[in-house]
């Protein structure tokens, strides 16, 4: 699988700084090939709307990475090494599938953080909204947030969420509401 075939001195040598062009342009794709099924999977349910933000597919996961490359003047990529410094103490000990995985939640992160921020910049009374959702889920402590399968889900504290049952249909939804 074309997903997982990543070589551990590609890592090194991207967090390091001592990477050639072709280890740059293999490890993009990978983080391409990681983020386009995310993007697509919110387009697809709904959750965003590439329309609004007039972009396609491809420009949306462009724009996702394109601060989580910034490079600095040492030719390095320090987002990408915060985060691997903070979340593996020892890249040695790990395995590829499981340094791809890291790579993986790394890039989870990024999407939502920067959809969040393309949002932001198309739609600001929608972000504002969004933002003070979160506040006040925070604050009042009546629901707890939920990461499944990699979509965080709100649920009313103290209660079975039912994930056995099928996803109300969103048309029925929005009829009941």
């Amino acid at each position: 699988m074309r997903l997982l075939n990543v070589n551990r001195s590609i890592f090194k040598a991207i967090l390091t700084g001592t990477y050639t062009h072709l280890d740059l342009r293999e490890f993009v794709q990978l983080c391409y090939n990681l983020a386009l099924p995310l993007v697509r999977k919110k387009v697809h349910s709904g959750k965003i709307k590439l329309e609004i933000l007039g972009l396609t597919e491809n420009d949306v996961v462009q724009d996702i990475f394109a601060d989580l490359f910034r490079i600095d003047e040492g030719n390095n990529f320090p987002r990408l090494q915060k985060f691997f410094q903070e979340s593996i103490s020892d890249p040695d000990k790990l395995s590829e599938v499981e340094l791809v995985h890291e790579l993986w939640r790394l890039v989870c992160a990024t999407v939502k953080h920067e959809m969040t921020r393309l949002y932001m910049e198309v739609d600001p009374t929608l972000a504002k909204i969004l933002r003070n959702t979160k506040l006040a889920v925070e604050k009042t402590g009546l629901f707890e947030e939920i990461d499944r399968f990699g979509e965080k889900h709100l649920v009313p504290r103290d209660t079975d969420p039912h994930f056995e049952l099928p996803p109300i249909d969103l048309e029925q939804l929005q009829t009941e509401f």
